[in-house]
């Protein structure tokens, strides 16, 4: 290459050279003095284990810590009353900064589902009926009735609804 065609990409290269100098004095910046601010900026506090406490209490326990509770969902349980925690994220015993959000899965209690009626379906239908909504027949008694044929229900202990 001559000098005449060397002098002819210098601009580019002096252009070239400026912005690379520039991006990276702005990610020395970013790195030493704002990131540094922000990641040193809360105190670290131990997350307490809030699994098996009344939802208000949790909240509570969390808060005191600096820590902030988020309902992460709800749902059924049939080991759990309603409004306890059952699981959080992050674990118990774990460092977190102040303000960190601890998300918390929360019992609804057992699931209520309304009871189908059964008058006058048969002892299959009805039994097929109550596993669809996970429910489980009770003691069956049989009894003659002169308006329902053979193996059809007639009565139920829960009404329907």
């Amino acid at each position: 290459m001559e000098l005449s065609e060397l002098k002819k990409y210098l601009p580019y290269l002096l252009v070239t050279f400026i912005f690379v100098m520039s991006v990276y004095l702005i990610v020395l910046v970013i790195d030493n003095f704002v990131m540094n601010a922000i990641v040193h900026d809360r105190e670290i506090v131990q997350v307490p284990n809030v699994s098996n406490k009344n939802l208000e209490n949790a909240k509570q326990l969390l808060l005191s810590k600096g820590l902030q509770p988020k309902i992460k969902f709800e749902q059924y349980s049939e080991n759990y009353p309603a409004g306890m925690v059952i699981s959080q994220n992050p674990t118990a015993n774990i460092e977190g900064k102040q303000s960190r959000p601890v998300y918390l899965v929360v019992s609804k209690g057992k699931e209520k589902v309304p009871v189908p009626s059964l008058i006058g379906k048969s002892l299959r239908d009805a039994r097929f009926e109550l596993m669809k909504r996970n429910l489980t027949v009770g003691e069956i008694f049989y009894q003659n009735n002169d308006y329902y044929g053979k193996d059809t229900v007639f009565a139920q202990s829960k009404a329907g609804g």
